[in-house]
């Protein structure tokens, strides 16, 4: 019979990182299927990382080994939250539970510009008649913005038969630039008094 494990996980890419850095503690020797390999876990605590391709699919990595996850189509990890995903909702030998406390610190606003660039009509003649055309044309405009300082900590139960055998414990912190109003780009025109022919 296959092994069921629940895990508790926290997930901090699950906001908008590539992965999650932590420790795993394994307390009893554990075997899982991994996309129809066997990995085991030995008895340690050793650096681990979650690492994501997408929402729907991650990768634990630890003591060298790897262990894929992939949930099914309309099924994704949270950003913030409890989840729950049973086994066939990931088409392996062990189901997922856990939550992930996400903690947003706001920056102050700060104000400044950045290159933009503008479509800009003109007309264009040709021996057979005319027509617009547009030219791409780069400005500035002004940002306002904040820095904000998230952090996303949680810890994973990972149980087998009723029983704890490892715990992942994660905290991580990142500052993320949260844009709050873009302003109109300033981009020069190129007027000609009369249209151009070709």
């Amino acid at each position: 019979m296959k092994n069921i494990i629940l895990a508790t996980l926290s997930v901090f890419l699950f906001a908008s990182c590539e992965k999650v850095t932590g420790e795993l503690e394994v307390l009893k020797t554990t075997t899982v299927d991994s996309k129809r390999d066997e990995v085991t876990l030995n008895v340690g605590t050793s650096d681990a990382e979650l690492k994501f391709r997408s929402k729907r699919s991650l990768t634990l990595e630890a003591q060298g080994k790897k262990i894929k996850i992939k949930l099914n189509k309309g099924t994704k990890f949270p950003e913030d939250g409890n989840f729950s995903f049973p086994v066939d909702s990931l088409g392996e030998d062990f189901a997922l539970e856990g939550s992930v406390d996400k903690n947003v610190v706001y920056g102050q606003v700060l104000s400044s510009s950045e290159v933009c660039y503008e479509s800009i009509p003109y007309t264009r003649c040709y021996r057979n008649g005319c027509r617009t055309v547009y030219r791409q044309v780069r400005g500035y405009r002004r940002i306002d913005y904040r820095i904000n300082t998230v952090t996303q900590t949680s810890t994973v139960d990972m149980v087998q038969a009723g029983e704890v055998v490892a715990i992942f414990n994660s905290d991580n912190t990142d500052t993320v630039r949260d844009v709050i109003n873009y302003g109109m780009c300033n981009a020069g025109r190129y007027d000609y008094p009369y249209p151009r022919r070709y």
